[in-house]
């Protein structure tokens, strides 16, 4: 299920940041974020606006607040918040995000494949092929799955699986 906001106020600042203007359009969603704390679309676009201008503390700050709303309908939102952390070069906590996706998600298969990449990438090759693992079996014609656990085995010198 994708998400769609409903809320014009938080709709017309995402408005004006589809015509370029991002300081306009992060202090318009700053504000709102005053009026609506809980609004996750509102949090990850006000991430993704801080992140367009460079501002990564910020992004950071917001995507915490993010995580502690503990989000259950909408993956969507963890997958473009860890790909916040990553780009802001917050490794641990993309993956932390990811675990909290999967609690929530745990046959998702965009999440499942996104734990495996940011396991991967913070060198935690046990979590990444449990979560590869979890990939092959949501989706078993999963041709690049079966090749990322393949090298994640041999790399473990674990050619017997």
């Amino acid at each position: 299920m994708r998400y769609t906001e409903k809320n014009q106020k938080i709709n017309n600042a995402i408005k004006i940041a589809n015509q370029g203007k991002y300081n306009e359009a992060i202090s318009s969603l700053v504000l709102l974020s005053n009026e609506f704390p809980d609004n996750n679309f509102l949090l990850v676009n006000l991430a993704s606006l801080y992140f367009v201008t460079n501002n990564l503390d910020d992004v950071e700050v917001v995507l915490d607040t993010f995580l502690l709303s503990k989000e259950q309908e909408f993956s969507e939102f963890y997958l473009v918040a860890s790909d916040l952390y990553i780009r802001s070069a917050c490794f641990s906590k993309s993956v932390a995000c990811m675990q909290q996706a999967i609690k929530y998600f745990p046959d998702d298969e965009s999440v499942c494949g996104l734990l495996a990449q940011t396991s991967y990438e913070s060198r935690d090759s046990e979590g990444a092929i449990d979560a590869v693992k979890k990939v092959i079996e949501i989706s078993p014609q999963n041709y690049d799955a079966k090749v990322l656990l393949a090298n994640l085995l041999s790399g473990k010198g674990n050619f017997e699986q």
